[in-house]
């Protein structure tokens, strides 16, 4: 498990046993993670993200006894995240908006995988936002990089120079150096 997949765990074990400070400190982590799910997932309805974050956390708050404490948190809450969107689009007879929702919902699927993408998520935090947008659109969505230059209304070569400098940074963070 990864460090930031354990305190999440350790939050919602704190939490069962009423400690309301965890609780408060988990729903509150919570919510980016679940905003970039659903923002990723519901093409069309992004606006509606706080709206699916929200169905989701009562949910959480719902079904935490299911929860396993010897299990990591993370493949559980995004179970519940998948029910809450397909919920929200079966209730309005609408399937177009779901996207890559199969394709996600198999790397979702094993521990390691949603171990590695907080540990990505939570590294890509330390980057700028210009940083963290051309690395995410070109090495993580696959964009070329003329692509999102475009997209950016920027050029070619600051784009370049922003993903190297981005992961030149992300990698002096991830070995510890400041």
């Amino acid at each position: 498990m990864s460090a930031n997949e354990e305190q999440l765990a350790g939050l919602m074990r704190r939490a069962r046993t009423g400690d309301g400070r965890a609780y408060e400190e988990l729903l509150r982590r919570l919510i980016p993670l679940l905003r970039s799910y659903f923002k990723r997932r519901a093409s069309g309805h992004e606006t509606e993200a706080d709206d699916f974050v929200q169905d989701c956390l009562i949910a959480i708050h719902q079904r935490q006894i299911t929860y396993l404490a010897d299990r990591p948190l993370m493949p559980w809450v995004y179970a519940i995240a998948r029910h809450k969107l397909i919920d929200r689009f079966r209730s309005r007879k609408n399937s177009i908006g779901l996207k890559h929702l199969d394709e996600y919902d198999a790397a979702y699927e094993t521990e390691a995988a949603i171990n590695a993408r907080l540990d990505i998520e939570t590294l890509l935090e330390t980057a700028s936002p210009k940083q963290r947008a051309a690395i995410i659109a070109t090495k993580i969505h696959g964009d070329s990089v003329a692509d999102h230059a475009a997209d950016a209304r920027t050029s070619v070569s600051d784009i370049k120079v922003s993903i190297h400098r981005g992961l030149k940074a992300l990698t002096r963070f991830a070995r510890g150096e400041r």
